[in-house]
């Protein structure tokens, strides 16, 4: 087998064989054209002609199309001829080069999906790209760069572990960090805790400050997706501090952008509504309006869980003009979901329809959660008009979403809404046993996620339940508990 693989290298020019060996020392499952062109250092044209030269001796496979991009990869006993030619004919520092370019290309690739996924880059970034413009100019324009950078998910996990490998601090973190809107956007947590773990690893044993907290603002993410609300405002707030301490403003103003999302669920609302309204005056005059609208979101569902529809609708259509503005599609999507439910919260049926019908050509852009966000909004839709069989189909469809994304408070919210005594006849004796039993495991779930606003408003229904069952003594004893818990929310 070696023998037939050295014939085929022999047999190469020296350009393709150049290429082959530095292939071989990237750890990424497969890679795309222009990550051969990173590692060669050369342009889109010559590295395709090295490919095909490649894929013609068998020494590369085609490994299929990603996201409109054809895919190379190596067969194992091929990457460790490749890595083993390149061991014994390239020198050290040269090895690490090509590496650090194709990671520098993928930086560049985190970039580009970061600017069309939030209107703008959030962060400051110090790492070499390679060729920003070259990576961009491999893309094809149909795909959507998130769709790109998912197809980079195992050379995003690889390309973190290899920069921390090679001591690349900065590379190290700006990766994992880089890799933040798409493991949240699709849901990818454990490799966004192999991520942290590892850059934060590295960023602690360097005394790399700015990486930590950088990190600590990703982690707090990871948590808040994981519904640990306090772990994740500790995190944040930490970051807060070492932002602080190293005097990076614009770190620091980005981490205040994300404390009012751990205010809400917490059930400080008012303090939700003055830190997200300071965010958000401060982050646009610093020319931050990603930022700044992802803070004001939060204080239209802080006006709306606290009962003031009318102020919720004047800030989420502000919000929703100005992602429109910025291009911020993901937010636009999300914001346009909660304008409906204060739609709903007024009575202005239509004015919500409007708002849903608008969600469904936006679902994409939210990710893996659009379905659900759609599903739940025309379950909304059609209890509050009375159209209690097709609300319990598009609930029952959302709660099915949310337990297969093993989301708690997904699951809570439309629990919540399944729970309604209107969807029931009280006088059939199963449906209301079944109903109940329903009611049970909701307020386990929704005890689980330390949400004051959602266990009270489950708890209530519950207690609706439990009286037309005749439990008048369980039905009080729930109604008390939730006053107790309503009394939480500030």
């Amino acid at each position: 087998m070696r023998a037939s693989f050295g014939l085929s290298y022999a047999g190469l020019g020296p350009g393709a064989r150049r290429l082959f060996r530095l292939l071989g020392l990237l750890e990424a499952p497969d890679f795309p054209l222009w990550a051969a062109a990173a590692a060669a250092d050369t342009s889109l044209a010559e590295a395709q002609d090295l490919l095909d030269d490649l894929v013609d001796v068998h020494l590369l496979d085609i490994t299929g199309t990603h996201a409109g991009q054809v895919r190379y990869g190596f067969h194992d006993l091929i990457r460790a001829y490749a890595r083993e030619r390149a061991e014994a004919e390239e020198a050290p520092e040269v090895r690490e080069a090509a590496v650090v370019r194709v990671l520098g290309a993928l930086l560049a690739l985190t970039d580009i999906a970061d600017r069309d996924h939030m209107g703008q880059s959030m962060f400051q970034r110090d790492a070499p790209r390679w060729r920003p413009e070259r990576v961009e100019a491999s893309l094809p324009p149909s795909v959507p760069p998130m769709a790109l950078l998912g197809a980079e998910r195992g050379a995003l996990v690889a390309g973190v572990r290899q920069a921390a490998e090679l001591g690349r601090d900065e590379l190290c973190w700006e990766l994992a960090v880089g890799a933040h809107a798409l493991f949240e956007t699709e849901r990818y947590y454990d490799d966004w805790q192999e991520c942290y773990d590892t850059a934060m690893a590295l960023a602690g044993a360097t005394g790399n400050l700015r990486g930590r907290a950088r990190l600590l603002i990703s982690m707090a993410g990871l948590r808040y997706m994981r519904r640990r609300y306090g772990p994740a405002e500790e995190a944040n707030t930490e970051a807060m501090r070492l932002f602080e301490r190293i005097g990076d403003r614009r770190g620091h103003q980005e981490a205040l952008s994300n404390a009012p999302f751990f205010l809400v669920p917490a059930g400080r609302l008012s303090a939700a509504v003055t830190m997200g309204t300071e965010a958000y005056r401060l982050l646009l005059a610093d020319g931050q309006a990603a930022a700044a609208l992802h803070a004001y979101s939060q204080v239209g569902l802080a006006h709306l869980q606290a009962g003031r529809a009318e102020a919720a609708v004047e800030v989420l259509t502000e919000i929703v003009a100005g992602a429109r503005e910025h291009g911020i599609r993901a937010l636009v999507a999300r914001d346009v979901y909660w304008l409906g439910q204060a739609w709903l919260a007024l009575g202005r049926h239509e004015r919500a329809e409007e708002a849903f019908t608008e969600l469904t050509s936006l679902v994409e852009d939210i990710g893996s959660s659009g379905p659900f966000y759609l599903a739940h909004a025309w379950g909304c839709l059609h209890l509050t008009r009375g159209e209690y069989a097709e609300a319990r189909r598009r609930l029952l469809e959302a709660l099915d979403l949310a337990r297969t994304m093993d989301d708690p408070m997904f699951q809570t919210r439309v629990l919540a809404d399944l729970l309604d005594l209107r969807l029931y006849d009280v006088r059939d004796g199963r449906a209301l046993r079944a109903a109940l039993d329903r009611a049970e495991h909701a307020v386990g779930v929704a005890r689980g996620i330390h949400y004051p606003y959602l266990l009270a408003g489950v708890l209530e229904k519950t207690a609706r339940l439990r009286e037309a069952a005749g439990e008048t003594a369980a039905a009080r004893e729930l109604d008390e508990e939730a006053a107790a818990v309503r009394a939480r929310v500030t």
